[in-house]
């Protein structure tokens, strides 16, 4: 009988856990929307390549840095050094995010630059760095879990600036 239950509810849940895993983020979206003929580009970093960039030795890596990293899934770099189509590209791109606003939150805004954030419950799993300057757009996503904090402190350079 606890079987029959435990089945019953894995079923039940399965769709959820399926539809969960299968969402994209911002920069999939954005790409396969207007990447096709335009001089969009998007590289994406796993931690593990995180680590490595920043030359995090385990002996010598600072156990919040790392624990951030860590924390990450993904970081995807969309850019497009087309001056051109910059401006018309980052229009689109605050289209879709104000287009999708129940998912994407506005959570600052500063120098020219916007971040986005999408929630699950309290936490954070993906932020939205959006800028257009010098003639390039640059869409910095970030997926993983994190909190305001952890937004922040990304964040915390900029401020002393503002």
């Amino acid at each position: 009988m606890k079987h029959r239950l435990l089945y019953t509810l894995l079923t039940l849940c399965l769709p959820l856990l399926c539809s969960a895993q299968s969402q994209q983020d911002f920069a999939s979206i954005f790409m396969a929307r207007h990447a096709e003929n335009s001089a969009l580009s998007c590289a994406t970093v796993s931690p593990t390549m995180m680590e490595k960039v920043m030359q995090l030795d385990a002996d010598k890596a600072d156990k919040d840095t790392r624990k951030i990293i860590r924390s990450l899934k993904s970081c995807r770099i969309v850019t497009c050094k087309n001056q051109a189509e910059a401006d018309d590209l980052y229009n689109k791109a605050l289209t879709l995010v104000r287009n999708n606003a129940g998912r994407y939150k506005p959570f600052d805004k500063y120098d020219g630059k916007q971040l986005y954030v999408r929630r699950r419950g309290k936490s954070i799993v993906e932020l939205i760095l959006l800028t257009n300057a010098g003639g390039t757009l640059t869409i910095v996503d970030l997926t993983g879990t994190m909190d305001e904090n952890f937004v922040k402190q990304l964040s915390s350079d900029n401020e002393t600036k503002r």
